[in-house]
């Protein structure tokens, strides 16, 4: 697998996750849970964890994937991730180790790539996680879980749903050729997660949504109007909650 992504998937279920949580905030409407995730092989990654106050023994699940610069705060404020909250879904958004589109995403990215690794691997490696602990929560319906994502979230994300059956529906803002450099942003040395020689050959079969099975929606970049981001929250509901 050109990610290296097959002893990370293998037993993934099986293995343990440590999760702690490290505080707590009550909203009129859902709780916001702050989280640490500490994984055998990856280490520990910060999460937030979105549960609504509604009376239901199940509730519809997102997971919400933040761009380079960002983190889950982020999402959570500028990309519906509070907003899907509110309406019903148990929100949880990681934020990504070294997904920084600078010096370290670059420096990181050829350690891991000389090493036979990818830092894009373990992006979606850390979404992985993500669903597998939404899939653990009883108040989550296993089946009813999407992925909402942001920029290179939507690069992870547009991998993701091709790896497993769990995601039940896509809303992507962005496709990747996975050969991107940073050399038109002031910094010599290039190389970061979205730079993927052999998976580039691929990605027109990758970008190709009629190809997949998962229900997906494509949509402006930052889905900046309101009206785009009314179609996305009606997209969920139509393939998560009906």
């Amino acid at each position: 697998m050109f990610l290296t992504l097959t002893f990370l998937l293998k037993d993934l279920d099986k293995r343990e996750l440590i999760v702690t949580e490290v505080a707590e905030t009550d909203y009129s409407n859902y709780t916001e849970k702050e989280l640490v995730f500490d994984d055998l092989y990856i280490g520990r990654f910060n999460v937030l964890l979105l549960i609504p106050k509604q009376d239901k023994k199940a509730y519809p699940g997102v997971i919400g994937l933040h761009g380079h610069g960002a983190y889950n705060r982020v999402f959570k404020d500028e990309y519906l991730g509070e907003e899907l909250a509110q309406q019903g879904y148990v929100v949880i958004i990681p934020t990504f180790n070294a997904i920084t589109r600078g010096k370290l995403d670059n420096n990181i990215s050829k350690v891991l790539y000389s090493q036979g690794f990818t830092l894009m691997g373990l992006q979606v490696y850390e979404t992985f996680l993500a669903l597998k602990y939404l899939k653990y929560l009883d108040f989550v319906n296993n089946r009813r879980i999407g992925v909402l994502s942001h920029s290179g979230g939507s690069s992870q994300a547009n991998l993701v749903v091709r790896l497993t059956k769990d995601i039940n529906a896509q809303v992507s803002d962005m496709t990747s050729n996975y050969f991107d450099f940073l050399n038109n942003r002031g910094i010599s040395e290039s190389m970061h997660c979205e730079t993927l020689p052999k998976l580039s050959y691929y990605y027109d079969l990758i970008n190709d949504k009629e190809t997949l099975n998962t229900p997906n929606l494509q949509v402006s970049y930052e889905y900046p109007s309101d009206e785009e981001r009314q179609r996305i929250v009606n997209f969920l509901n139509e393939h998560l909650k009906n």
